[in-house]
């Protein structure tokens, strides 16, 4: 497995483009045109053509001779693996600030210039970390100077009252009545999930951005599939909320191997046509999830 920074690099933009093209909602067939994403990511045209190179090898774009990149299913649906394991100053920048957010060391607003000061960052690199948290929901540029986080779920106190927020809503979208599978979806979900199972059990890495990111996916896929935008909305919401509390979860493998089955057996009882089932399941799995963070506050 090629390892080297460039590749590394090559990966974290190809998934930077699907960030993207999820934030936008961009259906299959967009046009993934590379004036397009060096000016929404601030990067030049050389890696962004080899980052679309890479969406093509995975099957998240397909390439038209003379016209470029087009995106292969709607941007919900698209999964890719992250194998890698992303070790760049770009990635170990990143993870200094969303540690940092986490931990309140960083406050609501901040200017370039401050945050460049205290990683001693290169501007260049700081605006590409910048535009990826952005592009994750975390923060947003200013229209005048500076940038401010926006809310998140960064405590056990939010994060108990997000699930039992979402217990009231997920359990019951495969019941309503404008729910329809996608079963193109849930398979690549499914190979998804089983693909992360094995690097769970090797010596891979496996990043808690690939990971929050799967079961991010996860989540929406079902809402989507509720065919309810004010429910696919609040799911997504809640993902964007959720993520700087949940990258901590990720290094317990026991428990992410749990909910990974646990999704699974969603998926195939979804792919059999057993809603009610489902419904029980999503139920249980939200409620395990709650019972762990308990636990935890518990153990504090």
């Amino acid at each position: 497995m090629l390892t080297s920074r460039k590749y590394l690099k090559k990966i974290a933009l190809a998934h930077q483009i699907l960030s993207l093209a999820r934030k936008h909602d961009w259906k299959k067939g967009h046009h993934l045109t590379e004036s397009s994403l060096v000016e929404l990511l601030q990067v030049s045209r050389s890696p962004i053509r080899s980052a679309l190179q890479v969406l093509h090898e995975r099957g998240a774009a397909q390439a038209r001779a003379n016209h470029g990149y087009f995106l292969a299913d709607d941007a919900a649906n698209i999964i890719i693996d992250e194998q890698e394991a992303p070790s760049s100053m770009e990635e170990a920048l990143y993870l200094k600030i969303v540690k940092d957010r986490f931990a309140g060391e960083l406050p609501d607003f901040v200017t370039q210039i401050e945050l460049m000061n205290r990683y001693e960052a290169d501007r260049h690199v700081l605006l590409r970390v910048l535009t990826r948290i952005s592009l994750e929901g975390l923060i947003e540029r200013n229209r005048g100077r500076g940038w401010t986080f926006l809310p998140a779920i960064t405590d056990l106190e939010s994060q108990t009252a997000s699930y039992e927020y979402r217990l009231l809503i997920e359990p019951n979208i495969p019941i309503l009545g404008s729910f329809k599978p996608d079963n193109s979806a849930l398979i690549k979900s499914r190979d998804a999930h089983v693909q992360l199972i094995k690097q769970l059990h090797s010596s891979d890495h496996c990043s808690a951005a690939w990971i929050f990111e799967l079961d991010a996916d996860f989540h929406e896929m079902i809402a989507k599939m509720s065919g309810n935008g004010f429910v696919l909305g609040t799911i997504q919401q809640q993902n964007r909320m959720r993520r700087l509390m949940e990258y901590h979860s990720y290094t317990d493998i026991i428990r992410v191997e749990k909910w990974c089955n646990e999704h699974l057996a969603i998926i195939e009882n979804l792919l059999e046509g057993n809603r009610e089932a489902t419904a029980d399941m999503m139920y249980s799995h939200l409620s395990n999830a709650l019972r762990a963070l308990k636990k935890q506050r518990r153990d504090l």
